[in-house]
């Protein structure tokens, strides 16, 4: 007998199929919808996510702008790190290529 080779076959025509979201783009949703943004504690407990600032070091490469701002532990001294969207990376119109600081990507 052979096996399924597609997602379609292996879970049949009208099964629904879980599609599993990466942290990255939980986080990415997240600051696209929230104008508070978010902090670390926001991600472990709403995503199970503990590496938040490798997660916004990446989407920084990949040209979004996000503001990073200090705040002041509220029970305890310190403090810590809440990360705001300002821009996304900009496409070009005729190629839909993404373009960061005038380079091509």
């Amino acid at each position: 007998m052979k096996k399924p080779t597609t997602l379609e076959s292996m879970a049949g025509p009208h099964k629904p199929q879980h599609i599993r979201i990466s942290h990255k783009q939980q986080i990415l949703k997240h600051l696209q919808a929230s104008s508070r943004g978010m902090t670390s504690f926001d991600a472990i407990n709403q995503y199970s996510c503990t590496r938040l600032a490798h997660y916004i070091y990446a989407l920084r490469n990949e040209g979004y702008n996000i503001l990073t701002i200090d705040e002041p532990n509220s029970e305890r001294r310190g403090t810590h790190a809440r990360y705001i969207l300002i821009s996304e990376p900009e496409k070009t119109k005729s190629e839909g290529f993404l373009c960061r600081q005038g380079v091509l990507l």
